[in-house]
C-alpha cells in the first residue's frame, strides 16, 4: 500500500501543475475603431499563449517569437509555445 502512495502523489502533482491554466487576460481592444477578440496568457507557468480573432479583418497572434500566422476574418489565431520562466511577449495584429 506504500508503494502506492508514493506513486499516486508525483503524478497527481504532474497532472495539477500540467491541466492547471494560468490567469488568462482577455480583452478587447480596437482596430479602426472596430472590437477585436484578444485574449493571451500562460498556461502551466511555462507556456505562453495568444489568441485574436476580427470578424472584419485579417489578423494574427504572436507570443515571444512564436505566430499563428495570417487568419481570415471570423477564425481564431493561435499562437503558443514553451517559454519557460522568460517574461511573456504577446502581441496582436490586423490589417486591412
Amino acid at each position: 500500500m506504500k508503494e502506492k502512495k508514493s506513486i499516486i502523489l508525483p503524478i497527481m502533482i504532474c497532472c495539477a501543475l500540467v491541466g492547471t491554466p494560468m490567469a488568462a487576460l482577455a480583452k478587447t481592444v480596437y482596430y479602426k475603431g472596430t472590437a477585436v477578440y484578444w485574449n493571451y496568457g500562460r498556461n502551466a507557468k511555462v507556456f505562453g499563449f495568444s489568441d485574436c480573432n476580427s470578424q472584419n479583418y485579417e489578423h494574427c497572434s504572436s507570443c515571444n517569437g512564436y505566430s499563428s500566422g495570417w487568419e481570415q476574418p471570423g477564425t481564431l489565431s493561435r499562437a503558443w509555445g514553451w517559454i519557460g520562466t522568460a517574461t511573456l511577449e504577446a502581441y496582436w495584429n490586423c490589417r486591412g
